[in-house]
């Protein structure tokens, strides 16, 4: 699964060895406000045998910086969605398995980079 797509943390191991890859990879979204203190301590990783084991699949595409247009994040929405199935793109698995998706409005608009913003 795409890290940056789901409202799934990935980092560390269920090992315990999590501490330190854990909150770097939370540090992408609890860490962007600037309060560290958000950031969990610990995150579990869970890898394709889990995913299509699972009794149900949520799949949400909706994280923005600010309502900021993200292009990189709309092009993510549409590989995972639409493009080849294919390990380069993991959570395009999901394509292949009974999944409920969400797409915000933000994620759904047309992708337009912004040369100004670098993205």
């Amino acid at each position: 699964m795409s890290n940056h797509s789901t409202g799934v943390i990935f980092g560390g191991n269920a090992s315990g060895d999590d501490e330190i890859a854990a909150p770097s990879d939370a540090l992408v979204f609890f860490g962007a406000s600037g309060d560290l203190c958000a950031v969990p301590p610990k995150a579990a990783t869970i890898g394709p045998a889990q995913v299509i084991a699972a009794k149900h699949r949520i799949d949400l595409h909706a994280i923005s910086v600010g309502g900021s247009p993200i292009s990189w994040q709309r092009l993510t929405t549409r590989l995972v969605l639409h493009g080849p199935v294919t390990p380069l793109v993991p959570e395009s698995i999901l394509q292949t398995l009974r999944t409920d998706v969400w797409v915000s409005e933000s994620a759904a608009r047309d992708i337009e980079p912004r040369e100004d913003i670098g993205y």
